[in-house]
């Protein structure tokens, strides 16, 4: 009677744990799924003045080709400008599109993603917010860098969130947000007997107040924030970190050579990648 009992106690003790981590994992996805949400109302308001930009140009266009109906050569320059500038619109609908489409959960959307893209589509998808908050950006893309495996929307909304972090943390009057890629070989950390492997690192480095050393274990756990003011979600680095994770690879937090700080996410380069 006793033994059974104890193996009645094994077996509820397994499920309890399995509950507890099919509960966990359903948390982690609503988890991910809001901080998403946040990221792209964040980002919608300056969405809404990219657009009205090319928006403003295609109507003063139309109305001097309205103006200027007869002579050809000038309805031509407009038409080309008005097609130019639409083109533009639709390419910033389309980001923010393929940013949101995407559920957690469902299949794999694993693919040969060109980080020099995505970031060249980050600072363009936030380059008014940027440009708001008086912060000089550049951007500094390594030649023929190696494709990674992964979901690209994932991986862009890790670039957003980093670039949104930095500049957040520079909102006392501007200040200088680098973002560049290299490819470089690392041994993973923790794992001094492992071979070193071919590698993609994207940094992102700011002039901000930095992060004291304490602190930096702390960043990536859920809800740990130090936007005050702005009543920050705690979130963001959290999901940065769950992402990254996912895709097997890892972020290093350091001083920046400005004074601010600099996050280095790494990403194994794609195997079958020549």
């Amino acid at each position: 009677a006793r033994f059974n009992e104890m193996t009645y106690s094994l077996r509820e003790s397994q499920n309890e744990t399995a509950r507890q981590n099919k509960a966990r994992a359903a948390m982690e996805g609503r988890m991910f799924q809001n901080e998403k949400l946040a990221t792209i109302g964040q980002i919608a308001a300056e969405i809404a003045h990219e657009v009205g930009t090319p928006l403003n140009v295609i109507s003063g266009r139309a109305r001097s080709m309205a103006k200027k109906s007869g002579d050809q050569a000038a309805v031509e320059k407009n038409a080309t400008i008005i097609a130019e500038q639409s083109a533009r619109i639709t390419r910033i609908i389309q980001r923010l599109l393929d940013f949101s489409r995407r559920k957690v959960g469902a299949e794999d959307n694993s693919e040969a993603v060109n980080l020099n893209t995505l970031t060249l589509n980050t600072m363009e998808f936030l380059e008014s917010k940027l440009g708001a908050a008086q912060v000089k950006h550049r951007l500094n893309r390594a030649e023929g860098l190696p494709p990674i495996k992964g979901d690209p929307d994932q991986v862009l909304q890790v670039l957003i969130n980093l670039v949104l972090n930095a500049a957040e943390a520079m909102s006392d009057g501007g200040g200088q947000l680098d973002m560049e890629t290299a490819s470089v070989t690392r041994r993973r950390p923790g794992l001094e007997v492992a071979p070193e492997q071919s590698m993609v690192v994207v940094s992102v480095s700011d002039t901000g107040p930095g992060i004291p050393e304490g602190e930096r274990d702390k960043i990536f756990e859920p809800f740990h924030s130090s936007k005050t003011k702005d009543g920050g979600t705690g979130l963001g680095l959290s999901v940065v970190h769950g992402i990254v994770k996912a895709h097997d690879g890892w972020i290093e937090v350091s001083d920046a050579p400005s004074g601010g700080t600099c996050f280095s996410v790494y990403f194994p380069v794609m195997e079958d990648a020549s």
